[in-house]
């Protein structure tokens, strides 16, 4: 997958280690668990995606390690891939 792959993708927000230019922090953990979509990646710092999340009807945007949305998309089993192998398996 490549790094502009998982624009307009919904993830759930996550916890990360902190990195070069992103702390984990309080505010970091109060989204977690929570849904949000890619927006874009970061102009200057593409190993970072912006992520808009909704929470208590007010739109917050956050960056999230560019890596490790798409490792958790690559973990996400697509319903229609498994409904299509079960379609072809059946003769």
């Amino acid at each position: 997958m490549k790094d502009e792959d998982i624009i307009g993708k919904e993830i759930t927000c996550f916890k990360f280690e902190n990195c070069e230019r992103l702390t984990y922090n309080s505010k970091y953990k109060s989204m977690e668990g929570l849904s949000g979509t890619v927006k874009n990646l970061h102009s200057n710092y593409p190993e970072y995606a912006n992520v808009e999340i909704i929470v208590n009807g007010k739109t917050q945007n956050w960056h999230y390690p560019t890596e490790l949305i798409k490792k958790q998309l690559d973990e996400i089993i697509d319903l229609d891939d498994i409904l299509l192998q079960i379609k072809n398996l059946i003769p």
